[in-house]
């Protein structure tokens, strides 16, 4: 049988993609822990926060503790978006109600898709519990996924499964662009390389 286009893409994943190829965990060192450069958490350009004036008042130690706040924060977000959203979304390719509207080769190539996105939700959260427990951070559910939540909640029945598959899409475009662009340096770059699908 030949492949469609969206397939093309998982030619090689039983040999390049993370969950297949690179099945190990990612622990933190003493000598990683130990960093103090706020840059090497979590970029500043996405912390918002980080940006507003006044904030070069602020002590070294408290500017750290913003930056590894961020990053177990997105850690988690990423953990909730793919459990809640992406898999979802892939659900309604293989079984759901838009299922008629893919191939049988692309149904079972959106599987693949599904085990990549259980292994970003399982590393996220294992590199989220490090760092909290490392440094008794708070944990906060995204306020954008409370957004997301309400958005989805107020569709119509028959089109649920429609609106968790344009979140998903685009949350997974947006994430996608934010890894591109950062310095290799930072602990953010490295853990975007592990999200590597093929």
């Amino acid at each position: 049988m030949k492949k469609t286009d969206s397939c093309r893409y998982f030619a090689t994943w039983d040999t390049t993609s993370t969950v297949r190829s690179r099945p190990n965990r990612y622990l933190f060192t003493d000598t990683e822990f130990s960093e103090t450069t706020p840059e090497r958490w979590f970029p500043k350009a996405l912390i918002p926060l980080a940006n507003q004036a006044g904030m070069e008042i602020l002590p070294e130690a408290a500017l750290l503790r913003i930056h590894i706040g961020h990053l177990v924060h997105f850690l988690d977000y990423t953990t909730e978006l793919e459990i809640s959203y992406v898999n979802r979304a892939i659900c309604c390719i293989t079984q759901g109600a838009l299922s008629q509207h893919f191939s049988s080769q692309e149904r079972f190539c959106a599987l693949k898709l599904y085990a990549d996105e259980g292994y970003h939700a399982l590393f996220s959260r294992e590199l989220s519990d490090q760092v909290t427990n490392r440094f008794s951070l708070p944990r906060m559910r995204s306020a954008r996924l409370h957004h997301l939540d309400r958005s989805r909640a107020t569709q119509r029945h028959k089109h649920q499964e429609l609106a968790a598959f344009i979140i998903a899409f685009v949350s997974e475009t947006i994430i996608t662009e934010n890894f591109h662009g950062y310095h290799t340096a930072t602990y953010y770059h490295r853990y975007s390389t592990c999200f590597k699908i093929t």
